[in-house]
């Protein structure tokens, strides 16, 4: 757990880099993402944790901003849940979206099945790693809406001695 003191350097760094970048910072502004609402904040969450989950890697921060924009989702809760994907675990991740794309596939199809296991049609690979992906992001997603939400009445509930 993070103690106050990191919080608040954590939070301080935050605001340093808006502050540098004054064109982001009004437009998170004008569109509520920068809010602190428990809503928001588990959207944010939400957002973060899909598009960590999609094959997309390296252009994940630039699709969180039209995301959390669309859902009116907290972006620095966003931008932290979407590090879930890095340069150590997106290798085992695509492989694993691969190999649920492949099984989804391969229970809707046999054909399509065959020919992924080849390997030889990388439009189809990529489609059955989107699949794969998919299916993983939207209820893992799901899951951190409602735990952010869960965790947060938490400490809600102690702060106010219940």
């Amino acid at each position: 757990m993070l103690s106050r003191a990191k919080l608040a350097e954590l939070r301080a760094r935050g605001h340093a880099w808006l502050e540098g970048h004054p064109r982001m910072r009004r437009a998170l502004d004008a569109t509520g993402c920068l809010r602190g609402d428990r809503q928001s904040i588990a959207r944010g969450i939400a957002a973060g944790l899909f598009v960590a989950l999609t094959p997309l890697f390296g252009v994940q921060t630039l699709l969180l901003v039209p995301v959390c924009v669309l859902l009116r989702a907290n972006f620095p809760a966003a931008f932290a849940a979407s590090w879930l994907s890095n340069p150590f675990t997106i290798g085992p991740m695509l492989l694993a979206f691969n190999a649920l794309g492949r099984v989804v596939s391969g229970m809707l199809s046999q054909p399509l099945t065959a020919a992924a296991t080849t390997g030889g049609d990388a439009l189809l690979q990529t489609q059955l790693t989107i699949i794969g992906s998919l299916l993983i992001a939207v209820p893992v997603s799901l899951l951190g809406y409602g735990a952010a939400l869960w965790v947060q009445g938490r400490f809600a509930d102690r702060a106010a001695g219940g």
